[in-house]
């Protein structure tokens, strides 16, 4: 049988997921930040080689609306791109060539996801959604030559508040992106 992981960076985000026919899904709950989420997804692959990585989870944005679901194809660590020194890997475009993330890509706005290790207050550069774990799993896909791809439910308009929006939408969050599964794979 195929392997799907998802992940999810709190267990407030949770999202049902639909058995997918031919995949057994394992879920992992990563913790915040960057550091946490490469440390659990290298753990996953470890114990069996998946197929494809989702990364389900919640975003702020300026380019969308909340309650919009983003699929990110591209991911900026907004830690690191300003440093611009040589050898520094800031900038990772996932493979998205597999029939999952083909599925799940169909129709759907496609955005770069900015990554950091704070929440993004006030101004955000380099990507159209912001969140604290993607661009660490993408390129830890990248260099195991797994595809990925990331989901993400806008919570919050940077600059509005974020964290308190953020908090208030999780109940939203995993409703819409519970809805958005069942549509997306429910052949």
């Amino acid at each position: 049988m195929k392997k799907i992981i998802v992940l999810q960076a709190l267990k407030e985000e949770e999202a049902v997921l639909p058995q997918i026919e031919g995949y057994e899904i394992e879920r992992i709950y990563t913790g915040c930040g960057k550091v946490p989420a490469a440390l659990e997804l290298l753990r996953g692959i470890t114990k069996q080689r998946p197929d494809v990585v989702i990364n389900i989870g919640t975003v702020g944005t300026r380019e969308y609306h909340v309650g919009d679901i983003v699929i990110c194809d591209k991911f900026v660590d907004r830690d690191l791109n300003p440093l611009c020194i040589y050898g520094i890997v800031s900038r990772v475009s996932a493979d998205t060539k597999h029939p999952i993330i083909e599925k799940i890509s169909s129709g759907n706005p496609i955005g770069t996801c900015s990554t950091g290790d704070s929440f993004v207050t006030s101004e955000l550069k380099d990507g159209d959604v912001c969140d604290m774990e993607a661009f660490a799993q993408a390129l830890v896909c990248q260099q195991e030559k797994i595809p990925f791809v990331a989901i993400k439910y806008v919570t919050d308009i940077v600059g509005q508040n974020s964290v308190a929006a953020w908090e208030e939408k999780l109940t939203e969050a995993r409703i819409g992106l519970s809805k958005f599964l069942e549509k997306t794979f429910n052949y």
